[in-house]
């Protein structure tokens, strides 16, 4: 691991490793309890959970789509997004 690695705050996965037919490993992360783990892709992966497990802060691909579709929501039709509403709907499915 790289030193610069060791004192990283955040780690992010923007890549589509953790999508379904995507077999690829990420490199190896000493995960702890001051790191954030950021997910792009939505669902569970080896990736958050492997973060998890080591203590670390999570924020999901779906936390990450609600926002992008409520920042869009807002700039195209000039109201504020359901927000709530829109997460509670990508929960249930």
């Amino acid at each position: 691991v790289a030193t610069e690695a060791l004192r990283a705050r955040i780690v992010i996965n923007a890549t589509p490793v953790g999508m379904p037919g995507v077999m690829d490993e990420l490199p190896y992360v000493e995960w702890r309890a001051a790191l954030l783990a950021i997910d792009f892709v939505c669902g569970d992966t080896n990736f958050l959970d492997a973060a998890k497990a080591g203590g670390a802060s999570l924020l999901r691909g779906e936390s990450i789509l609600v926002r992008q579709g409520a920042l869009a929501y807002s700039l195209w039709l000039g109201r504020p997004a359901p927000e709530t509403i829109m997460a509670q709907a990508i929960k249930s499915t």
